[in-house]
């Protein structure tokens, strides 16, 4: 399956793909989708992340992540409340390590340095914890409710990408002292 992934044509029909469902179904996230396929667009043009050695599978878990979180909005599938709230836990620790990870190669492509790894790794959890602050008052301007306000729901959302950003975290230090 990965391998298909290669071909930067079938991967661009697959983000096609997710735009019909969007429009069609979760028009929200139409936002969200369009930043994701032109960060996706800006990484796969930039030389430095075309000779990656893991790009193939960059590409395959950004667009995994991004069609899980379609699948799961769209609500195809019908699932209890509880299974419900479990599986967008599960999206939100996702997106935490996706966005993480774009903001790590962004720095990397783009040659943004720190004196160390330590100020490195903070300031890609921060900023992402930030943006999904920041997220979460968008979703609640969308929704009408007061966007300052921040819900029981909201508030697990965040705790759940501060979760995520930690195990991204661990997942850095673990690739670092492999090399």
């Amino acid at each position: 399956m990965v391998r298909k992934f290669r071909l930067p044509l079938f991967q661009r029909i697959i983000f096609i793909l997710f735009f019909v469902i969007i429009y069609y179904k979760i028009d929200f996230l139409l936002l969200y989708i369009s930043l994701f396929y032109i960060s996706f667009e800006i990484l796969n043009f930039n030389k430095n992340y075309k000779r990656l050695e893991k790009k193939e599978l960059y590409n395959f878990f950004f667009i995994f992540s991004a069609g899980f979180v379609i699948a799961i909005r769209s609500k195809f599938f019908l699932f209890s409340e509880s299974v419900t709230y479990s599986i967008n836990t599960l999206e939100h620790l996702l997106f935490a390590m996706v966005l993480c990870t774009l903001i790590s190669l962004y720095l990397n492509l783009f040659k943004i340095s720190f004196k160390n790894k330590i100020i490195r790794i903070s300031f890609i959890a921060i900023l992402f914890n930030v943006l999904g602050l920041i997220n979460e008052f968008y979703q609640n301007y969308l929704m009408g409710n007061e966007m300052f306000q921040l819900e029981d729901y909201s508030i697990k959302d965040l705790w759940v990408n501060v979760s995520g950003t930690f195990l991204y975290i661990v997942s850095s230090i673990i690739s670092d002292k492999r090399k």
